[in-house]
């Protein structure tokens, strides 16, 4: 998250809710499958996985940072 500019407090939200992730899955198994807390639960679940793949995806600050250059700037062909 640092990487693609979003400060430290996303990143603890992100790892709050990455730990919540198995609570909430035993939280459906618990609930009636066509309640309405079981399709909220469902849909966070959805959600936050989905936040995952597209953090996962997206492309972090291009140039030098304090780890070293940029792997991606550099050609394969050269």
């Amino acid at each position: 998250l640092h990487d693609l500019g979003m400060g430290q407090p996303l990143a603890v939200i992100y790892l709050v809710i990455a730990i919540l992730q198995p609570f909430f899955f035993r939280l459906i198994a618990e609930l009636p499958e066509d309640s309405m807390e079981a399709q909220v639960v469902q849909g966070l679940n959805l959600f936050t996985m989905l936040l995952i793949v597209c953090l996962m995806m997206i492309r972090g600050k291009r140039g030098a940072n304090q780890y070293g250059e940029d792997p991606l700037a550099h050609d394969i062909a050269s």
